[in-house]
């Protein structure tokens, strides 16, 4: 869905809609706007050698809410993982990858021992503890990137094994909704994740979450793209999946979907399109139109490197919520306006991206949760700002 193009003609939905809206008199608009948008902000000042400060938040749409993110800093190394997650058909996905990223890929990086303390809550974040001498020195740019790789790969191959062995109990006195493993496995969750150590950023995406860096140059500012969304609009994505799939070129992309159905066309999960017939005819009376050679789908992420250097001044991680009202650019621009503001960063992109007067915001806030989804996704954002 084009929120969008929702959000420009929102003047023509609100008059066939208004039963979809809790109020349309209300008093003071901005105490609401306020109060709903700041219930998830978190602003953390660091003793980091190369961050500020990371602020991040985060507002639902669906019920319950199916993004989410996870950081996790080192003060002693300098390094540093931020992550945002776009589940689909569920939450269940995106809470795994959520629990799990970290571990997965600290422990896929070669030649490194690192101790991870996890926190499940951003506001609560300890520093953990990276042991290494010195961490990441031996790997060569073109290692880590693999290894990022081979981390997404593993996770997803686990989650999808986790869930096969819960298929055999199926139809033997245990109910689907008893396989927890299952229900992961047929939600989907789109992952972009950041790696910052020293100088060197590696950003690994899968799906359609984006990583855009700010970048100072001559007084001007400028939104360098460190991710391509993975979807029907890009022309190498689609490419790749036809190529992988010879004689389906006009079946394996229909209505700039996945077979019909799914919009990022890579994601973790989404067995659906990975699991042989055989396995889905256990689970489902029918499997997708034209399902003839999985799979379809990969959590394999691009990965992509940068070195850092003084006129690279923030990046921008979120998902798809945010870019669907937004451009990169009008990201950028809103971001470095605020740099010198005592506000949320992340707040005030989230308020920018539902429109530009507070009345507009205060209706799209306030929807009825049963017809949220028509007007706006989830969104969830990270703003790492660098010294």
């Amino acid at each position: 869905m084009n929120y969008g193009r929702l959000k420009a003609n929102y003047g023509r939905i609100l008059r066939y809609t208004t039963g979809a809206f809790i109020s349309t008199t209300p008093t003071h608009y901005s105490t609401t706007i306020n109060k709903t948008l700041r219930k998830n902000e978190v602003v953390k000042s660091i003793n980091h050698h190369a961050i500020s400060a990371i602020y991040a938040n985060s507002l639902a749409s669906n019920h319950p809410m199916e993004d989410r993110h996870v950081v996790h800093t080192c003060t002693t190394t300098g390094a540093a993982m931020f992550t945002v997650i776009d589940g689909h058909g569920g939450w269940r996905c995106g809470q795994h990858v959520k629990q799990q990223i970290s571990s997965y890929v600290m422990s896929h990086l070669d030649d490194v021992s690192i101790k991870v303390k996890l926190e499940e809550n951003f506001d609560k974040l300890e520093d953990v503890d990276f042991t290494a001498t010195p961490p990441l020195a031996s790997n060569s740019v073109d290692d880590i990137k693999r290894q990022l790789q081979q981390s997404f790969i593993s996770l997803d191959d686990d989650i999808s094994q986790a869930a096969l062995a819960d298929v055999k109990q199926v139809g033997i006195g245990r109910s689907l909704e008893s396989q927890q493993h299952i229900l992961t496995a047929f939600s989907g969750a789109c992952v972009n994740t950041a790696l910052l150590y020293g100088q060197h950023l590696y950003v690994a995406n899968t799906g359609d979450c984006r990583c855009v860096l700010g970048q100072l140059e001559d007084g001007k500012w400028r939104a360098v793209p460190l991710s391509i969304d993975q979807a029907f609009e890009n022309d190498d994505e689609v490419a790749r999946v036809k190529k992988a799939h010879p004689g389906e070129e006009y079946t394996v992309i229909v209505h700039k979907r996945l077979l019909g159905g799914l919009m990022p066309l890579r994601s973790f999960g989404d067995v659906i399109y990975k699991w042989s017939k055989q396995y889905l005819n256990i689970i489902y009376q029918q499997v997708p139109p034209n399902y003839l050679t999985p799979p379809y789908l990969t959590a394999e992420p691009v990965v992509t490197h940068r070195k850092l250097d003084k006129q690279d001044k923030f990046v921008v991680i979120a998902t798809d919520g945010l870019w669907e009202c937004l451009s990169s650019d009008e990201v950028i621009d809103i971001v470095s306006k605020g740099l010198s503001s005592s506000d949320n960063i992340a707040t005030n992109l989230l308020k920018q991206s539902l429109g530009s007067d507070d009345e507009t915001v205060y209706r799209l806030l306030t929807v009825d949760p049963q017809y949220s989804r028509w007007y706006r996704d989830d969104i969830t954002i990270v703003v790492v700002v660098f010294k």
